[in-house]
């Protein structure tokens, strides 16, 4: 996301509304230094000393309100050319030009930056920086197609856990490379739906109910979860897992956000496999037995290290540029090649998540070339599409 409270705890996200109200982003300009715009033009950075809104220069169709990641990126151009706020990894984000009424939208949003930095920013511009706001992806769930010849033995919004139905943002179908505003409403009411009838004809077609189960399977499951709190409880090695988890955000935000190349996501892989042999040799400070933060934070940490892996691995194969994917050094999307979704599958017999493509269905809607230099752009033609649909999809 591009707009975030810098901090040393965490960053807490300013939300795009702060933009579409009429918010803007600049930094002082250095008519000594320059920047190639996305028409390919070389122009100075703005005049010396003067405000530089530089969003609005290179795209003035859409200005501050260019999707989050093209937002991030010229961010992170910007700094890289050493511009940020008092030499710092920040830019302004201005609303002190807004009138009353409009301010007054943004109060909650506001409130937050003035209660986490102290200053009022109708007073005077914040500073933000880009920053990780959300996994795009998730729960691999099963979505049959119509004419499938299984289609009534599989289940929609099941993944592949026989049982475990998963919907809105905690599975994978709705984001793609650039998480959209507003997607988290709409996946929690589709994925809702869908499971509200899904749940039901899956218990129909099972031959035992809970009661007949018994209790064996879950006093397995459970002595399995003891067994591994206690393994960890009495690790008494070198290593603190809070000090592990430091370096490995370090690391992913350094080489595995919004600029990435293969020689780094290689190293940065590699060093993960180094975090969880080191994370076999943590101790834990509070070996308490009730309401231990340390130990949560320790059997958390353990899935924060394969996610890492997935990442880091699914960014280093994709060689290409999509959405918030970039990679400069092949800076086109390849749909012939790319247009498929990333499947990563944990197998405890190899020390890298297992990678799979599954190709992505797009029939009725083809997708086009991003262009947000110019207002006027090209829209998307349905195709295809049945004279009539039968429900279920």
């Amino acid at each position: 996301h591009p707009t975030a409270i810098p901090a040393s705890d965490k960053l807490r996200l300013m939300s795009e509304s702060i933009r579409g109200e009429g918010g803007r982003i600049w930094v002082y300009g250095d008519g000594s230094k320059s920047i190639e715009t996305p028409e390919g033009k070389t122009i100075p950075c703005g005049e010396t000393g003067k405000p530089w809104y530089f969003l609005e220069e290179m795209y003035p169709a859409f200005g501050n309100l260019v999707p989050r990641d093209i937002g991030a990126r010229e961010i992170l151009r910007v700094l890289e050319l050493g511009l940020g706020v008092e030499g710092r990894d920040e830019v302004f984000l201005d609303v002190t030009h807004l009138p009353e009424e409009t301010l007054h939208k943004l109060e909650s949003v506001l409130h937050i930056y003035q209660r986490f930095t102290g200053e009022d920013p109708r007073k005077v511009p914040m500073r933000i920086a880009p920053a990780v706001h959300y996994s795009m992806g998730g729960a691999w769930v099963d979505w049959p197609a119509a004419d499938a010849p299984d289609r009534k033995e599989r289940f929609r919004q099941m993944s592949n856990l026989t049982g475990c139905f998963v919907a809105g943002e905690a599975e994978y179908q709705y984001h793609g490379a650039n998480r959209l505003g507003a997607n988290s409403l709409v996946s929690c009411i589709f994925g809702g739906l869908v499971c509200g009838v899904e749940v039901p004809r899956y218990l129909e077609t099972l031959s035992h109910s809970y009661d007949e189960v018994g209790e064996g399977p879950f006093k397995e499951a459970l002595e399995k979860e003891e067994t591994f709190k206690q393994d960890l409880m009495n690790r008494n090695g070198k290593e603190n897992v809070h000090h592990l988890h430091e370096e490995m955000a370090r690391m992913m935000v350094q080489h595995v956000t919004v600029k990435r190349n293969n020689k780094s996501l290689k190293e940065t892989l590699e060093y993960l496999k180094e975090i969880r042999e080191r994370y076999k040799n943590i101790t834990l400070g509070d070996k308490g037995s009730k309401l231990n933060q340390t130990y949560i934070f320790a059997n958390q940490f353990r899935s924060m290290i394969e996610l890492a892996m997935i990442i880091t691995k699914g960014a280093l194969l994709r060689d290409e540029f999509r959405g918030s994917h970039f990679k400069p050094e092949f800076p086109e999307r390849d749909d012939a090649n790319w247009l498929k979704t990333t499947i990563a599958t944990y197998s405890p017999t190899l020390d890298e998540p297992e990678i799979s493509y599954e190709p992505i269905d797009t029939p009725y809607l083809k997708p086009i070339q991003r262009d947000y230099t110019k207002a006027k752009r090209i829209k998307p033609k349905l195709e295809n599409i049945p004279s009539n649909i039968e429900l279920p999809i």
